[in-house]
């Protein structure tokens, strides 16, 4: 049984019907305790009725009328041991006590029997009555004051019912209120009148369903900012090919072909950045980490990277070296110091120099990208990491995403990143900064 409901019933009816069984025992033998009690009053009530009557004539040894239901025996003895008067005569009568007052309780042939004793002048007065007849009346006392306990313990089990029911509403409504919610509607759970015990519950999902939102609402951006981005150049590549094929002239016709190509070219450096930015999102990219050296990871992404400098005349090296190595996804590293290399070569101007450094002790390791380009003023230097952004003044025909992919792996691997003034000229520098906690190192 895995209901909160039934096992709340089930404690709750049982705890209810020990407690009722224990009351109702200790009502039945509290009563025939009681009874017991009042029938010894009756018993010493009735040999007191006795007292005052003429008892004393020998002749009365007569008896009362025979009864069946009369359950108490008399019997009256004078100082010299005669029994002067008794009831019951076919009954096997207790014999004569101790001339004193007291209660006892005496065996006969037929069983026990309480008798009361008592004197008054030269007379021993007894009254008796059979044990078994007392337990038969002390049962039917207390089982007569048990019946209440019936419709009591019913009353209370319905109750139960109801105030079980009644408490768990809350909860059906919390749970009414999460099944409501979809990926249309991801709006809070009211929590104002939930009881203190499902606030947490309501709060955490509230938490949830705020990140699942941010989640989806990413997705429907990234999504809607693909489909714009992708939309220039798929509609210049059907415009270029429908060029090509009207074009006669052979010249025209290379020119076009040449066009083409940088289309097909941008389109799908486009797309492979839309691929490593989907794959760098916030619980997609939960690749484990290992050990990776920054330095040869360095040193290959300026290998990868040199033809490309070196068709536009761009001198890219590595100014300084030194031995690190960081736990990280070696793959994303290498895409974001690729990125910020790639867009250093991009913005540098032909003839210009792009410089790579790496310094710093394990703990405290630092990547530096430098170049000889415009540069990017301060204004825009937090807006260049949003998704698709290229500033007005940019003569580059980037996607707008490089560093919105830097942001997301930098942001895994808790890096801090900077952009500045080169410092020995002009153009941008870009500082990445490895640190070992969520504490950020830069003003």
């Amino acid at each position: 049984m895995n209901s909160i409901r039934s096992r709340l019933l089930l404690w709750l009816l049982a705890g209810v019907l020990i407690a009722s069984l224990s009351a109702a025992l200790m009502t039945y033998f509290k009563a025939r305790t009681e009874a017991n009690h009042l029938f010894d009053y009756l018993l010493k009530q009735i040999a007191l009725t006795l007292q005052d009557q003429s008892l004393s004539n020998p002749d009365v040894m007569g008896t009362l009328e025979e009864e069946e239901d009369y359950d108490f025996v008399i019997q009256v003895w004078n100082d010299a041991g005669v029994r002067r008067y008794f009831s019951h005569p076919h009954k096997a009568l207790p014999p004569r006590t101790e001339p004193k007052p007291s209660y006892q309780t005496v065996k006969t042939d037929e069983g026990e029997w309480r008798v009361y004793t008592m004197t008054k002048r030269d007379l021993l007065i007894q009254v008796a009555q059979p044990l078994d007849v007392r337990r038969q009346l002390a049962t039917a006392i207390g089982l007569r004051t048990m019946i209440p306990l019936v419709p009591l313990l019913l009353v209370l089990a319905g109750l139960i019912w109801f105030i079980v029911g009644r408490g768990l509403q809350p909860l059906e409504r919390l749970a009414h209120a999460v099944r409501a919610r979809n990926s249309a509607a991801l709006q809070p759970i009211p929590d104002a009148n939930l009881p203190s015990e499902l606030k947490p519950l309501a709060t955490s999902l509230n938490d949830l369903l705020a990140r699942l939102n941010i989640a989806l609402q990413s997705q429907k951006d990234f999504v809607a900012d693909a489909a714009h981005e992708l939309r220039t150049p798929l509609t210049a590549l059907q415009l270029q090919t429908q060029l090509a094929e009207r074009a006669v002239a052979p010249e025209d016709r290379a020119k076009s072909f040449e066009q083409l190509k940088g289309g097909l070219k941008r389109a799908t450096h486009l797309v492979q950045q839309l691929l490593t930015l989907a794959r760098q999102e916030p619980g997609l990219a939960n690749k484990s980490f290992s050990s990776v050296d920054l330095s040869a990871l360095v040193k290959q992404v300026i290998t990868d990277y040199a033809p490309i400098a070196a068709a536009k005349g761009v001198d890219l090296g590595l100014l300084r070296d030194a031995a690190a190595t960081r736990q990280g996804d070696r793959e994303a590293l290498r895409v974001m110091v690729g990125n910020i290399v790639d867009n250093a070569i991009r913005y540098t101007p032909d003839g210009g120099r792009v410089d790579v450094s790496i310094s710093g002790a394990n703990k405290q390791i630092e990547i530096e990208v430098t170049d000889t380009g415009p540069g990017i003023p301060a204004d825009d230097r937090e807006r260049v990491f949003d998704r698709f952004y290229r500033r007005e003044a940019s003569q580059s025909t980037g996607s707008g995403l490089g560093l919105a992919v830097v942001k997301n792996i930098a942001g895994r691997h808790h890096i801090d990143i900077q952009l500045t003034d080169n410092p020995s000229a002009m153009g941008l520098c870009v500082k990445l900064r490895f640190r070992d906690d969520n504490r950020s190192d830069f003003p």
